[in-house]
């Protein structure tokens, strides 16, 4: 029986910031704390369950206490499971619900790029070369809308 399709193992190296985002919004002090220079999205089912036996607190989160608020310093460990995952640096805004747009992730919450964006990423390509072997110019004040 034919194959219907091949995989192709690729590493793509992005030429310019590339964001591909799930349109989801996370808010500082709540989705995500900033701590020693990194940015650590906070796990908020974890975080739940860990605060849950201690009825003080737990009410405080309920009650809408930013979860930055509730955090122990000694949380904030590489592998704790209070959170999703952690980035170097920190966002320019530093002000409480600051929001950062998330990136499309995988399960294990690591980047990727989806293949429908290398599609037309290699559509565009293919068209640019198309152009320019036939002479044309692309002009951008040329676009319609159709």
């Amino acid at each position: 029986m034919n194959r219907l399709h091949e995989v192709y193992q690729l590493t793509i190296t992005t030429l310019s910031p590339l964001h591909i985002g799930t349109g989801r919004r996370l808010l500082r002090d709540y989705d995500y704390v900033v701590h020693a220079g990194k940015t650590w999205v906070i796990d908020s089912s974890a975080l739940a369950e860990a605060l849950y036996d201690q009825d003080n607190v737990f009410q405080q989160m309920v009650a809408g206490a930013p979860a930055s608020t509730l955090l122990q310093p000694g949380d904030y460990t590489p592998d704790s499971p209070m959170f999703r995952y952690v980035m170097a640096g920190q966002p320019r805004s530093t002000m409480r619900g600051a929001e950062l747009q998330e990136q499309l992730k995988d399960p294990w919450d690591r980047p990727y790029i989806p293949g429908s964006s290398l599609k037309g990423a290699l559509r565009t390509a293919l068209a640019f070369v198309g152009w320019f072997q036939r002479g044309l110019v692309f002009k951008p004040n040329d676009l319609t809308d159709n």
